[in-house]
């Protein structure tokens, strides 16, 4: 006889909520001791790459497809099938393909490849326990990857947006009912949703809440900063409406998607910077019961999954349940965890996606950065009593980071102050949890772009306009 769960009650989803978002021991987002010691955390990191063919001049003209069946002849060779073939090649050979039914390559020393709708490819690293490990990883498996796809003439892209492309020429190619109905439900506000899904890039950033004392400020932190990482790491500029979300330009198309896509499930918790003295926990669960319901897990349904409708917020179905779906489960919400994607998602450590994706040379300052400043205790609370002013406008400053970049006066002015705080605190870190040649690209950064107040995304912008095949050599 099937077991019948009793309905989840809001103050259980909350409890729910705090557990697995924050780990057992939720309370500890509470400032309240520092008996603690405070050492760096760990590090994780997700750069996301688009495979783009170039013609012999050196012009791109396409991205291949994910997987081979159908295609036209003498088109590129699928993604995949140029992975199988990696995998079996002893020359070739840090990757193989997983086990079970979930598309993806193991990395011999760690971590794996995943892949977007659009085909993009993913590379979550292994959590390191230093910078420098995790920079090391990074660009070990992008060379890998370079060389398999150099043999066929493609090339490994790292900006926020694809500017060469049309999003309709780039079909949703995951397979499977999530992928599917995640696209149907965002279709159901616009159009931002296949932009997102198949035509952007970002570098994602896993960092550690730590010990008890410190897990507010640096979660506080970590949302506050979010605009200024919009603004200062933006590389997909709006130079035609191809890339473009709206056709108003802007120096992060793939930020003014993210706003745009469902801002139920996006963004900040607003009581966050409405600053109404809440826990963190307490922040991040309304966040999760105010969000829509993106979709529904249940048997009968086309592939196990059936769209959810716009405006059925989380909360609503648990005060008011569902004529089809019934009251909700531990499992509904656990799942629901997995579809609500705000600036800074709490995962039982912090993973920060306010980054478009990264050229290899921009990678090194994003990581010294943002983990000096989250880590180093003397830069974190002047970065937080520096940034306290401005707490409660973090939507707006989140949506002109996205149009303006570093050319917004008061983004760049706040940028030329926090991040060489960060830079400090990067130095002050424990020997070698940093490479010394990625502090250096950090200052060199921050003389080119930050205290220039012009964001990656305006030097981009310039070249494509000129050349389109210029962007790839400025990717490199």
């Amino acid at each position: 006889m099937p077991i019948v769960q009793a309905p989840l009650s809001l103050r259980e989803a909350r409890e729910t909520i705090a557990k697995l978002a924050f780990g057992p021991t939720s309370d500890s987002t509470a400032v309240d001791s520092q008996s603690e010691p405070e050492t760096p955390g760990a590090i994780g990191l997700e750069p996301e790459y688009f495979v783009v063919s170039r013609e012999h001049l050196g012009t791109p003209f396409g991205r291949p497809r994910m997987f081979g069946e159908g295609a036209l002849p003498g088109a590129p060779m699928a993604i995949i099938d140029q992975l199988d073939r990696a995998a079996a090649d002893r020359e070739f050979g840090f990757i193989e393909r997983s086990e079970g039914s979930t598309l993806s390559y193991d990395l011999k020393n760690g971590g794996r490849l995943t892949f977007e709708p659009g085909s993009q490819v993913e590379h979550s690293t292994k959590v390191h326990l230093t910078a420098a490990a995790a920079m090391d990883d990074v660009e070990l498996v992008r060379a890998g990857l370079e060389r398999i796809f150099e043999r066929e003439g493609q090339v490994l892209v790292t900006l926020g947006v694809d500017p060469w492309h049309d999003v309709l020429d780039v079909p949703q190619q995951l397979p499977g009912a999530r992928y599917r109905a995640q696209s149907e439900f965002y279709e159901q506000r616009g159009t931002s949703g296949r932009t997102m899904m198949r035509h952007t890039t970002s570098l994602q950033i896993n960092l550690d809440f730590g010990p008890s004392s410190v897990g507010a400020e640096r979660w506080a932190l970590a949302n506050m900063i979010s605009p200024l990482i919009t603004a200062s790491f933006a590389t997909s500029p709006c130079e035609t409406t191809r890339g473009c979300v709206d056709g108003t330009g802007a120096a992060s198309v793939r930020a003014k998607a993210w706003q745009t896509l469902d801002p139920t499930r996006t963004g900040f918790p607003s009581n966050f910077y409405d600053a109404d003295g809440s826990t963190a926990a307490e922040y991040y669960a309304d966040l999760v019961l105010d969000a829509d319901v993106m979709m529904f897990c249940r048997a009968g349904q086309p592939g196990g999954m059936a769209t959810g409708t716009a405006g059925l917020t989380f909360r609503n179905w648990i005060e008011n349940g569902h004529p089809l779906f019934g009251a909700v489960t531990r499992e509904d919400l656990a799942y629901h965890l997995t579809t609500v994607f705000p600036e800074v998602r709490a995962r039982g450590f912090m993973e920060m996606r306010a980054a478009d994706g990264l050229p290899a040379d921009l990678v090194a300052p994003f990581v010294v950065l943002v983990s000096g400043l989250i880590y180093d205790p003397v830069a974190r609370r002047s970065a937080i009593e520096l940034l306290g002013d401005v707490r409660h406008r973090l939507p707006e400053l989140w949506g002109r980071a996205a149009q303006l970049g570093l050319g917004d006066q008061e983004i760049a002015g706040l940028a030329s102050w926090v991040w060489p705080l960060a830079l400090e605190g990067a130095k002050r870190l424990p020997a070698g949890y940093f490479r010394q040649k990625d502090l250096d690209a950090s200052a060199t950064f921050l003389d080119r772009y930050v205290l220039d107040s012009r964001s990656p995304s305006a030097e981009l912008g310039e070249l494509l306009k000129s050349d389109p095949a210029a962007g790839l050599s400025w990717n490199r």
